[in-house]
């Protein structure tokens, strides 16, 4: 009948065991969330910085692309490209566009 103060003591420190596995695994499952989740934020991060690359191209060539037309109509309104001298600019000639299938 000596162990049985012993008992309780023993119950504690095998729960204590339990409880500090389940901390460890716990703790391993945290540190992997984390490691994930900074990776995710970087991965953000570039997309982040593509996207603004992007936005920045786009805002360029519509720049460009006005700039295109606005010469196309300074061209048109000095007459260099005016339709109606074949001569001394090439004639386009467009086709003529394809008839609409009738529907069935």
């Amino acid at each position: 009948m000596l162990w049985r103060p012993y008992i309780p003591i023993l119950i504690i420190i095998v729960g204590l065991m339990i409880y500090l596995s389940n901390y460890q695994n716990l703790k391993t499952q945290y540190q992997t969330l984390k490691q994930q989740y900074r990776e995710k934020i970087e991965v953000g991060k570039l997309y982040q910085q593509e996207l603004e690359d992007l936005h920045q191209l786009d805002i360029q060539q519509t720049k460009e692309l006005n700039n295109a037309k606005a010469e196309i109509a300074r061209l048109y309104d000095a007459g260099v490209l005016a339709t109606s001298g074949c001569a001394s600019t090439p004639c386009v000639q467009h086709p003529k566009p394809l008839p609409l299938p009738e529907p069935t």
